[in-house]
């Protein structure tokens, strides 16, 4: 049912993302995946977006990043990139703590295609003016200069060399 943009909203109008969001906390890891895939679905869809943030379902995101299950962790930072893509939520996105989770998943010992994708969550964060300044607080330049010396991963090199052209780019 996610799998078509058609069917998104009326699936979490009246408290649908709340319901996913609450099974992402059971114990049964098949579900706690599931609902990684289903923000991941979600996730590409720009118009769910805002539902993420006013249903406070980033949060659930966020934690999923954190499983222990490595495909579970990839399609939860798939998901804070897509929605990381989205100006218009950036700042909400920041102020969630959902960059801070790409970061600190950057920097785990986490699956390598883990880290590139949270390496693409900071490259589109990177692109936003208003907040090239935070960015560098938060310790991304060490995070990234640290990827660029431990890795010769092509495409984990792409995104912290387009994550520091976007942050360089009218500093």
């Amino acid at each position: 049912i996610v799998s078509s943009i058609s069917t998104h909203i009326p699936l979490l109008k009246g408290g649908g993302m709340a319901i996913i969001s609450g099974v992402s906390k059971t114990q049964d890891f098949e579900c706690v995946h599931n609902v990684a895939v289903i923000f991941r679905k979600l996730a590409a869809n720009s118009a769910v977006h805002e539902i993420f943030f006013t249903d406070e379902s980033i949060n659930a995101v966020i934690d999923l990043v954190a499983n222990r299950n490595t495909q579970t962790v990839l399609q939860s930072a798939a998901a804070l990139r897509d929605i990381s893509s989205n100006p218009e939520f950036q700042l909400a996105f920041v102020e969630s703590g959902a960059m801070q989770a790409a970061v600190e998943l950057a920097v785990s010992d986490s699956d390598i295609e883990a880290k590139i994708v949270a390496l693409g969550v900071i490259r589109h964060i990177s692109m936003s003016m208003s907040l090239k300044t935070r960015i560098m607080r938060s310790g991304v330049a060490n995070i990234i200069s640290r990827c660029i010396e431990t890795s010769d991963d092509c495409d984990l090199l792409y995104q912290c060399v387009s994550s520091i052209a976007n942050i360089a780019e009218h500093a």
